[in-house]
């Protein structure tokens, strides 16, 4: 008996709706309709709102929050009109558009204020209180709607923003962890060398030691302190690069000049390598730190040395168009997989295998010619196919300026 009371009474309740209001009840069957066709619609790139996961899901939530709004005022007309007198439904409204704008933001949130806005505006309607003597409670009731989207739009804002904040701590922690263990791991193996020479040379001091032997352990020992000082002097522009205290003693000089010289250097720094000067531009005059782009071209070279098989060609060009000069080092060696080519410029990251062909590093180099080059408001990139080498692109602005005009003041980036 029970049951068929409540039954009796849903029925009844449901009628009574029905006959108030058809259009809420055949919108509300339509959003219900809606939603549950949603949830077996599988993602497709033919609809906008379905491409993706997170797309498709943030529309079911929308028509799920509309069909509880109108549902809501359904039900909040019903109770009202037939169970017992409701007190303005504008206070449950502006919760329910508060704490939507809080987890959707403006873009979902405000579809639902003005859906919150005609229900109550409705509710006022049939329970005769919009009219001119009412016109004071209607504005305070849209303005109490408003109020709760922009305070829930707010507390959205922030929460993004700390959401940013930390997400950047995190991948600062996380930067920090691998800088302290990348460091440890490269500099505990020069270390150990050192300290291994040292112990021959010491246990030697009372044997007879040719000189050939004591010069042979003492190059070893040079050999390690200066992998030493180039992962210390890694570390340094790394931490400055952080920092923003990279300085950039700009001036005019010009870069074919300073490319013929490092190649030059280089030939006698690694001479099983066949470095190879292309045509380039008599007078290429940029504005930049030349130790800085010297810096660059250096690291680009020694990669493309350490990479490279013994007695390979190693090539650099420098062209001309009509507002910037393109460097570029083509080497013919290991190469690159595309799937990585754009992480190479990331910090600390290696190529997998380059420990097993005896290339020990911070994965810093690149990284840190990317940012030099940033601050010149130049550019690199890089194409390569795995065994057939890479060519490494680098773009600089050419100079309005004559050399001998002007010279300009160093700048702190």
């Amino acid at each position: 008996m029970l049951a068929t009371g409540w039954t009796g009474a849903g029925v009844f309740l449901a009628q009574q709706v029905y006959a108030h209001n058809h259009f809420l009840v055949y919108l509300a069957a339509f959003l219900l309709i809606c939603f549950v066709l949603s949830l077996f619609i599988p993602r497709t790139n033919k609809i906008r709102f379905l491409k993706e996961k997170t797309q498709a899901r943030m529309f079911r939530i929308n028509l799920l929050g509309l069909f509880l709004v109108v549902f809501g005022s359904l039900s909040y007309w019903g109770i009202d009109t037939y169970v017992t007198r409701l007190p303005h439904p504008v206070v449950p409204f502006i919760f329910f558009v508060l704490i939507y704008a809080i987890i959707f933001g403006f873009g979902n949130s405000f579809i639902v204020f003005i859906f919150s806005t005609w229900f109550v505006l409705e509710y006022l309607y049939r329970a005769n209180l919009l009219s001119v003597e009412h016109s004071l409670s209607v504005i305070l009731t849209i303005l109490a709607l408003l109020l709760g989207l922009v305070i829930g739009l707010i507390i959205h804002i922030y929460q993004r923003r700390l959401r940013w904040r930390i997400e950047e701590l995190r991948a600062l922690v996380k930067l920090r962890d691998q800088l302290t263990s990348e460091t440890a791991h490269e500099l505990k193996t020069p270390l150990t060398t050192i300290k291994l020479y040292a112990q021959m040379i010491e246990k030697s001091a009372g044997k007879k030691m040719t000189r050939s032997d004591l010069l042979e352990k003492i190059g070893m020992i040079e050999l390690e302190a200066d992998k030493l000082t180039v992962l210390i002097d890694s570390l340094l522009e790394f931490s400055r690069l952080q920092s923003g205290k990279l300085k950039l003693n700009t001036d005019l000089f010009n870069l074919s000049d300073m490319t013929a010289e490092r190649v030059k250097a280089m030939r006698e720094i690694w001479p099983d390598h066949t470095f190879v000067l292309g045509h380039m531009p008599k007078n290429a005059i940029i504005l930049g730190d030349k130790l800085r782009l010297d810096q660059v071209l250096s690291n680009l070279l020694t990669n493309a040395a350490k990479y490279s098989p013994q007695n390979t060609p190693i090539t650099v060009r420098l062209s001309q168009t009509a507002g910037e000069y393109i460097l570029t080092v083509t080497d013919k060696g290991y190469g690159i997989p595309p799937a990585v080519q754009k992480r190479i410029f990331e910090p600390f990251y290696q190529l997998e295998g380059a420990d097993k062909l005896g290339f020990n590093g911070l994965g810093l180099g690149l990284y840190i010619c990317q940012q030099i080059l940033s601050r010149h408001n130049g550019s690199i990139s890089v194409s390569s196919q795995p065994g057939r080498g890479s060519t490494f692109f680098v773009s600089l602005p050419r100079s309005q300026k004559r050399p001998g005009h002007a010279r300009f003041a160093p700048v702190i980036s």
